[in-house]
């Protein structure tokens, strides 16, 4: 290997996310208030921006260390990485509970992402300092430890079987986003917005929210999306990826081959009630491509927008997205059929 050189996107693209949001919900707030709080911090190798009515920083900020403690399998001292080396042990119910839910998603949608990549992940370290291409070999023997069958749950008692690794990467934000989200509830907070960098955001309140979509090609803006309170995740290759030999290898992995996802999609952003959901479901049907993508966008329980590499966009019916880029062009007919 030649050239070598790991690109890290994320905290890019994070800033321009944080940008486009706060603007937008800023004019909201200004509407009804002259004045609102506006912090951010390092979290989750990414920045954590929070706007909204009241100071509740300390609270984001508690509840993202909390997570990251649970669920950060990069975290030797974190609850999942005990679970890595352990293999079995009994687990907080935070995490019985996430794993329980991701199951089931599994179930229900397929194995587009599965939380047993862990295997996988480290050894191909695409977000790391030293990213490398494995042998086919060493690929062959660590997909043997990848299905999410692989975990078994009794209560609170977990498993992981076949030498089965866990990768929270598809989720953690997520399900910190939903941790916030319960304690919002229980404070009273108002209206607010948590963005997890330019991938996960929490839209809190009794209010309608603009969030701009980035464009999978450029650092601009694909187009808004207009919703009410809930949880956007926006998942593509263009977050994070490493060039090997002047071969891009994107971060999100396919769990059929062991090698990064060479999806036809090029971003996939999910609207719905969970933080958990969207921020899976996004990492899920972006590398399932455009082959699932009627289904998905029929679905009753999510909304999505997804782009092709071809710049086409397609918008769930319900959700409203405005496009902004016409470099794009939206798409409602002529889907791929599923297979």
């Amino acid at each position: 290997m030649n050239s070598k050189k790991s690109i890290n996107k994320g905290v890019i693209l994070a800033v321009a996310s944080v940008i486009c949001v706060a603007a937008i919900f800023t004019a909201i707030l200004l509407q009804s208030r002259n004045e609102y709080n506006k912090s951010f911090f390092y979290s989750m190798d990414t920045y954590v921006e929070i706007i909204g009515d009241n100071d509740i920083k300390d609270d984001v900020k508690r509840i993202f260390s909390d997570t990251e403690l649970i669920f950060d399998n990069y975290n030797p001292e974190s609850e999942i990485s005990e679970l890595n080396q352990s293999k079995t042990m009994t687990v907080s119910p935070k995490l019985s509970e996430a794993l329980e839910k991701i199951m089931l998603l599994n179930k229900t949608y397929g194995k587009g992402a599965d939380i047993t990549i862990g295997e996988i992940t480290s050894l191909w370290n695409i977000t790391g300092d030293n990213p490398s291409v494995p042998t086919e070999e060493q690929i062959l023997s660590a997909m043997k430890t990848v299905g999410f069958e692989n975990i078994k749950l009794n209560e609170n008692t977990v498993t992981l079987e076949n030498n089965a690794k866990l990768d929270s990467g598809c989720f953690a934000k997520g399900i910190a986003l939903d941790f916030v989200k319960e304690e919002f509830d229980r404070l009273g907070a108002g209206k607010a917005v948590v963005s997890a960098g330019s991938s996960s955001i929490l839209l809190y309140g009794d209010d309608t929210f603009t969030t701009n979509i980035l464009s999978p090609e450029n650092d601009g803006i694909l187009g808004k999306l207009h919703t009410e309170s809930g949880f956007v995740s926006t998942s593509g290759g263009y977050h994070r990826y490493t060039v090997i030999d002047n071969k891009e290898y994107i971060h999100i992995f396919d769990t059929r081959t062991g090698y990064p996802s060479e999806t036809d999609l090029t971003s996939v952003t999910v609207f719905c009630r969970s933080g958990l959901d969207s921020d899976f479901l996004s990492t899920m049907i972006f590398a399932d491509g455009s082959e699932k993508l009627s289904g998905y966008l029929n679905n009753e329980d999510f909304k999505i927008v997804a782009v092709d590499k071809d710049k086409n966009v397609y918008v769930s019916e319900g959700l409203e997205f405005e496009l902004t880029d016409t470099s794009f062009k939206l798409c409602s007919q002529n889907l791929p059929s599923e297979n």
